[in-house]
C-alpha cells in the first residue's frame, strides 16, 4: 500500500509514474515489486524491485534560555550558576552535543552529551574589573538541521567603589 503507481493499466509505449506514501509507516527497512505484465508480450512478466528505508529524522538543537546574564560587584562575591537546557525536539535520531565557549571568566560542565541534558554555567570574577564581559556557548552537532546554535553570554561587573549620597 506504500507504492503508488499511476497508472496501473494502459497500452505501450507508456510511461509509469511510481510515488512512495510514507505517511504513518514506521522507521525501518521495506520492500515490495511491481509486475508489469502483458498476454502478448514474450517476456511477461517483469518485475522491478523496491526497497524503501526509512531512517529517523535528523536531530534539532533546542537550549533554553536563548542567552545568559550574570552579574556581580568587582572584589565581591562569583554569581551563582545559571541552568542552560539543552534539548533534541526533533527527536528521531540521537542529538550528540559538544559546547564551546572562548573567554577563561565562563565555565560550563559538561561539555558533551547526548540528547537533553541540564548544562551549568558559571563564571569567575576574579581580577576582572568595571564593564560588561561577553562570550558565546556554541551547541554544535554537525548532524543537527539547526546547526550550530549559539547562546550570547553576558557579565556585568559592576563598581565597588563608594557612592556620595546627599540629603
Amino acid at each position: 500500500s506504500w507504492i503508488l503507481k499511476s497508472p496501473s493499466l494502459g497500452n505501450t509505449p507508456a510511461t509509469i509514474t511510481v510515488s512512495i506514501n510514507v505517511t504513518a509507516l514506521p522507521i525501518g527497512s521495506y520492500f515490495d515489486s511491481i509486475i508489469v505484465a502483458s498476454t502478448n508480450a514474450t517476456n511477461s512478466p517483469k518485475v522491478v524491485y523496491v526497497k524503501l528505508d526509512m531512517i529517523p529524522p535528523p536531530p534539532t538543537i533546542q537550549v533554553i534560555p536563548g542567552q545568559l546574564f550574570f552579574s556581580a560587584v568587582v572584589g565581591g562575591a562569583n554569581p551563582l550558576p545559571k541552568d542552560l537546557i539543552i534539548k533534541n525536539i526533533a527527536g528521531g535520531s540521537v542529538l550528540n552535543w559538544t559546547l564551546s565557549k572562548a573567554q577563561p571568566w565562563l565555565s560550563v560542565a559538561p561539555m558533551s552529551g547526548t540528547d537533553s541534558n541540564t548544562v551549568v554555567a558559571s563564571v569567575d570574577i576574579t581580577g576582572l574589573g568595571f564593564g560588561t564581559y561577553k562570550d558565546t556557548i556554541v551547541v554544535t552537532d554537525p548532524a543537527a538541521t539547526n546547526n550550530p546554535v549559539k547562546v550570547p553570554v553576558f557579565l556585568q561587573m559592576g563598581s565597588n567603589l563608594p557612592v556620595i549620597e546627599v540629603d
